[in-house]
């Protein structure tokens, strides 16, 4: 029997009745699937395993109304969209912005709220290393495990795992991450980025160490929220990112 055609057994005792919530199912499962078999595709092939490049140039985006902010389930590296770009510091200090997905609902099978944290941060290739805030960059460390330590201290990331006020550090690390409106230039506590995980990362440009940029940066964050029945659940009922099914209609048991 196929993956697919297991988790189409599974969601046919999920849902009550036929016709919009089968096909929901139905496109739930087809996702995926897909995405099991992009990840096959993909398999060693992420910005986390390939080779660094050295990047020391300014980078230009225009803005767009076509991006879309995701929802990550399981564990997924993604290069987020950047949303906000700030100057300071008489023009030597720019804060670049990513959203990288929507805040999850509660999981259906343990009724524990989902929670994401992050894992590793790249820049370029390179893994960012933390000094013990797990805000400050320490080091940048290729795939060999060699150490770049000359830009240490002028590059920060602050992460966010739930609005502005949700501050959290990566794995391993320990410190206390201030406020969003507390970091980024002009921001105002009413903006609260509700329901969103995102990322703020702070770049100093020293030219005498060619950094002069941002780096193209990729964020490996983890969901608690990984089970088959949770995330059908969570899709096809949430009235923000999801299909907006009431809960009544679903037979979660």
């Amino acid at each position: 029997m196929s993956f697919v055609d297991s988790l189409l057994n599974i969601g046919s005792s999920l849902f009550s009745g036929g016709g919009l919530g089968s096909n929901i199912l139905r496109t739930a499962v087809t996702g995926l699937a897909l995405n099991r078999l992009t990840q096959s595709t993909n398999k060693g092939s992420d910005s986390s395993r390939t080779q660094p490049e050295e990047q020391g140039v300014s980078v230009q985006t225009t803005a767009s109304t076509e991006n879309k902010i995701p929802v990550l389930y399981g564990r997924a590296v993604t290069g987020g969209q950047l949303f906000d770009v700030r100057m300071s510091n008489n023009n030597n200090t720019m804060h670049y912005c990513y959203v990288l997905s929507e805040r999850t609902g509660t999981q259906i099978s343990n009724s524990q709220a989902s929670v994401i944290s992050f894992n590793n941060i790249y820049w370029s290739g390179y893994k960012l290393n933390f000094q013990a805030d797990g805000i400050t960059v320490a080091s940048l460390e290729d795939l060999q495990g060699n150490l770049r330590t000359n830009w240490a201290g002028n590059i920060k990331v602050w992460c966010y795992n739930n609005g502005s006020t949700g501050g959290v550090v990566p794995v391993g690390y320990s410190g206390t991450v201030p406020p969003a409106y507390g970091v980024v230039p002009g921001w105002q506590p009413s903006w609260e980025m509700n329901q969103l995980v995102f990322a703020v990362v702070q770049v100093n440009y020293v030219r005498a160490f060619n950094l002069v940029g941002i780096g193209n940066m990729t964020f490996d964050i983890e969901n608690t929220m990984r089970l088959p029945g949770d995330v059908l659940y969570d899709i096809s009922t949430n009235t923000r990112y999801g299909a907006g099914i009431p809960a009544t209609d679903i037979k979660a048991t």
